[in-house]
């Protein structure tokens, strides 16, 4: 029997690839202005990537382990593992860092405001999602 949960989300899949095929063809067949498909896309990605986000909280709830439950000690290669996945997204995140002023420096040089915004929105995503990584990582570790 399939949950309540998975026939939601695989609703959303079907939207969210539907979604992508109509703003395709949109763009593609001249319906769509390059400006409008842009922002077409932002929006459906930031509902398909919203709605993730709401089913993974009800499933966790549904389908969650108890806190009380015990982990099993870790081995020395996994800990290097997990060690070695931190300091590489430390680095990613001090790349970003890095990148981050001069891409906005270079859009605002070309006056590309929307490409800028998107790229720096990207940036500052992609930083978060690695420190809740690193977050859940050093979690893992204890």
């Amino acid at each position: 029997m399939v949950s309540s949960t998975a026939k939601i989300a695989f609703l959303w899949l079907g939207l969210g690839v539907a979604g992508s095929v109509l703003l395709s063809l949109g763009a593609a067949r001249g319906i769509l202005s390059s400006r409008e498909a842009i922002i077409a896309t932002l929006v459906w990605s930031i509902g398909l990537c919203a709605s993730v986000v709401i089913l993974g909280r009800r499933a966790a709830k549904k389908y969650g382990v108890p806190r009380g439950a015990l982990q099993p000690a870790l081995d020395d290669a996994t800990r290097r593992f997990l060690l070695r996945a931190i300091w590489r997204r430390k680095v990613w995140i001090g790349v970003l860092a890095v990148l981050l002023p001069i891409g906005i420096a270079n859009g605002a040089a070309h006056r590309a405001w929307l490409p800028t915004l998107a790229g720096a929105g990207m940036s500052l995503l992609w930083i978060y999602v690695s420190i809740q990584a690193i977050k859940r990582l050093r979690k893992s570790l204890r």
